[in-house]
């Protein structure tokens, strides 16, 4: 008896983006067994729509549980996130992209608007990904990060910008909520389902509508505080306690 857990659809929708052998292995060997499994579990509901989409399925065959947040990623305190940008380099205002350099991880749609942004953009994703983006030697780039440091990254941030077109989950951006980090997020995939109304989503194509909303963020304290406690409490509902319990549940039935 087989459960499996299938995180997303990326490899099926997104095929440009994989190797001839991540594709054929999905078609080959997941598609096949998704139809014969006990139970399928996934972690949204676009996941869902998703899977059953390109998988042939019924989406009553797939069960969602979303992830969680670590006790890791949570609002630092000023001393903290000071200590953290001068052990980084990093200066007092500054935006945080992250991702990889995939193309739906839709980093380049920021490179019209890093001239007019007013202040430093700190870049993660990767080793060399500035370069391989086409970014100017003024974008911050950070090599990888532990998770403590990462919750900070993302909390000294004057906002966090996510502009994937494709999430399963949209990780990210509900853990930069967590750590009290506005959020800017592409209105596409799961975002809209993972952060609800906690962060600002903007369309995934449209550079001049995340200059406005980076902007809006740099001169609006009062609503970086609304976000950033929206967001806090949007990320303690997502619990990897009630994921495992949830997970074990369906195993035992499976059994």
């Amino acid at each position: 008896r087989l459960v499996a857990t299938l995180h997303d659809a990326t490899h099926l929708a997104l095929p440009e983006d994989q190797t001839p052998v991540q594709a054929a292995y999905y078609r080959l060997i997941v598609g096949p067994r998704a139809k014969r499994a006990a139970a399928l579990l996934t972690v949204s509901e676009f996941s869902r729509r998703e899977l059953a989409r390109h998988l042939n399925l019924s989406e009553y065959r797939l069960q969602v549980i979303p992830n969680g947040v670590d006790a890791l990623f949570r609002a630092a305190s000023a001393a903290e996130l000071e200590d953290f940008r001068r052990r980084r380099g990093l200066p007092s205002r500054y935006y945080a992209a992250v991702g990889n350099t995939k193309p739906h991880k839709n980093l380049s749609l920021l490179l019209p608007i890093l001239d007019r942004l007013p202040a430093p953009l700190a870049l993660l994703a990767g080793r060399g990904a500035r370069r391989a983006l086409g970014f100017p030697e003024s974008v911050i780039e950070l090599s990888p990060l532990s998770d403590a440091d990462l919750a900070l990254f993302y909390g000294a941030a004057v906002a966090v910008m996510v502009p994937s077109r494709y999430e399963g989950f949209g990780l990210p951006a509900l853990e930069a909520l967590a750590c009290g980090a506005p959020v800017i997020a592409a209105a596409a995939g799961a975002h809209p389902e993972t952060t609800g109304a906690a962060a600002l989503l903007v369309p995934p194509d449209d550079p001049e509508a995340w200059l406005e909303a980076a902007l809006q963020l740099f001169r609006d304290e009062a609503l970086r505080q609304k976000l950033s406690e929206a967001g806090k409490e949007r990320a303690a509902r997502y619990s990897w306690d009630d994921c495992a319990r949830r997970t074990l549940e369906v195993y035992r039935r499976a059994l």
